[in-house]
């Protein structure tokens, strides 16, 4: 970690960095999990309880895991159509835990044919959405080494500001309630790609928060260093972008991780 702290530390001194952009999950906040998955399985589980109440008693955790997936799928489907009719180019789109838990609650009030008051309907995606901040808090632990590095770097350059950049389903402000809850004090600002429609994946965020001033009026990419986990997305993107950038990986056991975790949800899977 003391030579990463001092590769970054060199980033910013020898290339006279104005702004630092970080990736959020995997980066500043660790996975205790993986695949995620795993932490859907985990959420269904804790919403079982509350969807057998007030819709079917019928209703299984596995049913639970597999339409949530389903329905974030079907509105991945009618939005792409629908940017397709409108012949609009850009075709990056997220869907908010609203929109997405919303609908899960439609499909199986179609499929055990139940009526929902508008009040019971609301009041069952406010828990679904509490349930999923809460396992989202269980399920992470800050990156105190790089938070000291980046907290140090701004304690020496004042003048720099420091963002984050997150391709995630989770908009801007529920990240800052996650950054929040573990006192991560570092940041001036971020986005989401749910909240702007825009992914490092494609490249577009990069692009999209140094033409506009959704981060600060003055933010340029080509005085920015950016800081992640994925090597496409947070290093190949970023720097055809114009910006800087460090391929962070924290985990030495990240295959080791993957391979028992996706062992677990194959199981669960084969259950269905």
């Amino acid at each position: 970690m003391k030579s990463i702290d001092k590769k970054i530390k060199r980033l910013v001194e020898d290339n006279q960095v104005k702004t630092i952009t970080l990736d959020v999950f995997d980066t500043i906040l660790m996975r205790k999990v993986w695949p995620e998955d795993q932490q859907f399985i985990t959420v269904a589980d804790k919403w079982l309880p509350y969807f057998r109440e007030i819709i079917s008693p019928e209703i299984t955790r596995d049913k639970l895991y597999s339409w949530r997936q389903y329905a974030r799928d079907e509105l991945f489907r009618a939005q792409y159509e629908l940017s397709t009719e409108r012949q609009e180019s850009n075709g990056e789109f997220d869907v908010s835990l609203e929109l997405w838990f919303g609908h899960l609650i439609d499909l199986m009030i179609n499929i055990y044919a139940v009526k929902l008051l508008l009040s019971e309907r609301k009041r069952l995606l406010d828990t679904m959405i509490a349930i999923e901040m809460e396992v989202e808090k269980e399920s992470l632990k800050p990156n105190i080494a790089l938070i000291k590095t980046i907290r140090s770097i701004k304690h020496n350059n004042p003048d720099i500001k420091v963002y984050f950049l997150s391709d995630m389903y989770l908009g801007s402000d529920e990240i800052k309630e996650l950054l929040g809850h573990f006192e991560i004090d570092i940041f001036d600002n971020g986005v989401s790609s749910m909240s702007v429609g825009l992914t490092k994946h494609s490249g577009g965020m990069f692009y999209g928060v140094h033409k506009t001033s959704v981060l600060d009026e003055s933010f340029s990419i080509f005085d920015n260093l950016h800081i992640g986990d994925n090597e496409h997305s947070d290093h190949k993107m970023a720097r055809q972008a114009g910006s800087m950038a460090f391929l962070y990986h924290p985990y030495r056991f990240r295959r080791l991780r993957t391979k028992i975790g996706s062992a677990k949800v194959a199981l669960v899977r084969r259950s269905m």
